[in-house]
């Protein structure tokens, strides 16, 4: 059954891939941080169906994986936004 978890974690591993695939062309830590802060949001929309949602400790998790994945996607957003200006200002 397809549902917004499914979707979701689908689309997360597409843009994942295109963060890696850019690290790799580019050699940018900036599109790293963004691909590992992707894993992380992933691995939380796993737990969803392994039942970690149905457990007290199991809502910690989700929220901790949610946490750093979405730390990570903003430094690596915060760090691509300051290589930019700096291209910019440089040309």
């Amino acid at each position: 059954m397809i549902n917004v978890h499914s979707i979701s974690f689908i689309l997360s591993l597409i843009v994942m891939l295109m963060c890696f695939r850019a690290y790799i062309l580019f050699k940018r830590i900036t599109t790293l941080f963004s691909g590992v802060g992707l894993i992380f949001l992933s691995l939380a929309h796993l737990s969803f169906y392994f039942g970690l949602d149905n457990r007290a400790d199991g809502h910690l998790f989700i929220i901790l994986l949610r946490v750093i994945g979405f730390s990570l996607v903003f430094i690596g957003i915060y760090r691509a936004t300051l290589m930019l200006r700096k291209t910019d200002s440089a040309s």
